[in-house]
């Protein structure tokens, strides 16, 4: 197994646990835990929390229970009181677009910003047992699979600022592309954040 196989495994779990049915899950649980660990798998389905919501999460640590009764992560996921954990995680993805991200989210809604960094960020997506540039493949492939461009763009100039290379970036949005591989708007964000890092 390479770590193309592991990263690969656990991006097409992560779109089947956010976007499929549980038979669906079942077969991509069974790859993944051909190349990939226990803990990166139970990372992986914490990542639906921010990304998918807790009942897509509640359903996949089902199915997921099933096979393993007993957590392989350590428990680190706990409140940030302060919100510096979450407001460092977001500086991680996000860069120098950090207060200009920021400000976005409080025109979308004035809580969106504190979900987003003290939440999702602060609790899950800054859990330390889990690469960040892992974290952001995985993010690139499962924003591609919703369409999301801007989003998917963002944790693509991420995962290479966390060393990943422009190939596996492109493999994780085909991943994601899935079936509609001609999604032009994706590919071009993506292509165009990519270009911009350089």
């Amino acid at each position: 197994m390479t770590s193309h196989d592991r990263i690969d495994a656990l991006a097409r779990l992560f779109i089947a646990a956010g976007h499929g049915p549980v038979a669906v899950l079942d077969d991509a649980l069974n790859a993944a835990s051909r190349s990939a660990s226990d803990a990166d798998i139970e990372e992986t389905l914490l990542l639906l929390v921010p990304y998918a919501g807790v009942p897509r999460a509640l359903v996949a640590f089902g199915v997921w229970r099933k096979r393993r009764a007993t957590p392989a992560a350590p428990v680190i996921g706990r409140p940030d009181p302060d919100g510096r954990r979450g407001t460092d995680a977001f500086a991680e993805v996000y860069g120098s677009s950090s207060e200009g991200v920021s400000a976005l989210l409080r025109t979308l809604h004035p809580d969106l910003e504190a979900a987003a960094i003290h939440d999702a960020y602060g609790r899950t997506l800054a859990r330390p047992s889990f690469p960040w540039v892992d974290r952001e493949l995985l993010a690139t492939a499962f924003l591609a699979a919703l369409g999301a461009a801007p989003q998917c763009a963002a944790h693509a100039r991420a995962a290479l600022r966390h060393g990943a290379d422009g190939a596996c970036i492109g493999r994780m949005v085909d991943l994601g592309l899935g079936d509609n591989p001609d999604d032009v708007g994706v590919r071009h964000a993506v292509a165009a954040a990519l270009r911009a890092r350089r």
